[in-house]
Formats: C-alpha cells, structure tokens, sequence
C-alpha cells in the first residue's frame, strides 16, 4: 500500500522508501490509514511500512495501528515504534500511547535505557551525556509514568520505579528531573512502591 503511494517493494517485499520524503504527505497518510485497519494480521506489513520511512503523520497512524496490538505486538513491531519515535519528534506522542498498551517488562527496560547517561567534568562543569539524545531520554521518562505497573512483574515494578528514582534525585538536566518526578508522584499515587524495599 505505502509503496505504491510513494515507496517501491525491493528484493524480498521489504518497502523502500523514495529519495525525499515530504513531511506531510497526504496520499501516503491515506495509505497509512488503510493498512492500520485491515487488523492484526497486517502487523509484518505494518512493521516493514515504519521502515519504509513514511512522513511523519503516517508514521505515526501506523504506530497507533502496531499499539492496538497491545501485550500480542512482537519484538520486531516495538522497535519498530521505538526507531520511529526516535526519527521524529512528531511521531513520539502516538509512540508513547502504543508502548504503554503494549506495555510488560521488556518494552519498559527499552525505555528504561534510553534514559542512562553519565556525568562528565566536575563541579559546576558536570555535563549530562546520554546514550539517547536528550528529548528522547524525556519522552522514555515521562512514557514510563505512564505505564501500567500491573502489568509489570516485581522485578519490572523494581526496575521501573529504582530508574525513576535515581533521575528524580540526580539527573542533571532540570527537565528529565521534574519528568522524572512527576512519574513517580503518578505511580505513588497509584498505591505503587518499589517490591524491592519493605514499607
């Protein structure tokens, strides 16, 4: 569908995309949105379209389309989601809502390490210097505060909130911090605590 709006199938069906991509591309969207609802069974399809590198509102209705699929969305589809929210900044809202239906332990320590980073320098020359660009270490922070922490098993429920925990009292940058306590201030609101330590 997306190759013949725009793309072309290379050797093997994988979709390619064309030279350019414009941001905003109607004929594709359309395509995008016609993929999305033919249901579960496009999910490879759906997969293989992300890497067609689609603009950025039809990446993101096919993202919606691989978060319907929920805790059944195969490794392959979340990194898919991943790779796209890390394109673009426009994309990482519908990111964020498929990653928490999908949810479970494997999405959130994805998420999880998208957020370390170092110091470098001391004193007041200390610097934050991440594996991820600092606006998608923001969007994994405040995506994690919004996971459902049922769905999570001890372990996972232990490594989300110590992650929180460590970026609300020492991330350097002031806006991961506050993200990072906001997310927190959600899940102990929620009746969360961390399974690691006793009340």
């Amino acid at each position: 569908v997306l190759a013949r709006a725009g793309g072309r199938p290379a050797e093997g069906g994988t979709l390619v995309a064309p030279p350019s991509v414009a941001a905003d591309d109607p004929t594709r969207e359309a395509a995008a949105a016609a993929l999305a609802a033919m249901g579960p069974r496009t999910t490879d399809l759906l997969t293989r379209a992300l890497a067609a590198n689609p603009p950025p509102a039809a990446a993101a209705r096919v993202v919606a389309a691989l978060g319907d699929r929920g805790p059944a969305l195969p490794r392959e589809g979340a990194l898919a989601v991943f790779t796209a929210a890390e394109k673009s900044a426009a994309v990482r809202a519908a990111a964020g809502d498929a990653l928490v239906k999908v949810g479970g332990d494997e999405v959130a320590l994805m998420l999880r390490e998208r957020t370390v980073w170092m110091a470098k320098g001391t004193g007041a020359n200390r610097v934050k210097v991440g594996r991820y660009p600092a606006e998608v270490s923001l969007w994994a922070v405040q995506t994690l505060g919004r996971f459902d922490p049922a769905r999570l098993t001890d372990r996972g429920r232990e490594g989300l909130i110590a992650t929180l925990e460590a970026l609300a009292d020492r991330d350097l940058d002031a806006e991961g911090r506050r993200a990072a306590q906001a997310a927190l201030a959600r899940l102990t609101a929620a009746g969360v605590r961390n399974p690691a330590k006793r009340p």
